[in-house]
């Protein structure tokens, strides 16, 4: 199928997908246009049933496009499965390969695991 996807500008990770071409001022209802409020285009995509796409459920998209004209996504990414051990490992693979040494990965790993805890904090704070 190949589909347009639109931004919904008042939700945050949010996706509107339609049918490539799909004019949405006169194939979408009024109503729906509303409750979802602004769009921004996105991009274009030709995916089938077994297409691997991120966050989204192939199937679900192309049986609410064929059934209502389009389906709405929302991503959601959970920031609270940030892994400590993960971060002060990336951080200091990420010095170290930027030639900053033993030191630097040190560094690196100990920014890696200050930011994957503020935004732990961050996710708490949001709820």
């Amino acid at each position: 199928m190949n589909c347009d996807i639109y931004k919904l500008i008042n939700i945050k990770g949010a996706y509107l997908f339609v049918k490539e071409d799909t004019d949405l001022e006169t194939d979408i209802s009024k109503d729906t246009l509303s409750k979802i409020g602004d769009l921004e285009y996105f991009k274009s995509i030709n995916f089938d049933e077994d297409s691997p796409l991120i966050a989204v459920n192939q199937k679900e998209v192309i049986q609410n496009i064929e059934i209502n004209g389009f389906h709405i996504q929302i991503a959601k990414i959970k920031k609270e499965e940030v892994s400590d051990a993960g971060a002060v490992i990336g951080g200091g693979i990420l010095a170290a390969s930027l030639g900053l040494g033993l030191f630097g990965a040190l560094v690196g790993a100990a920014a890696g695991y200050i930011i994957a805890n503020l935004t732990k904090e961050g996710n708490k704070n949001d709820s």
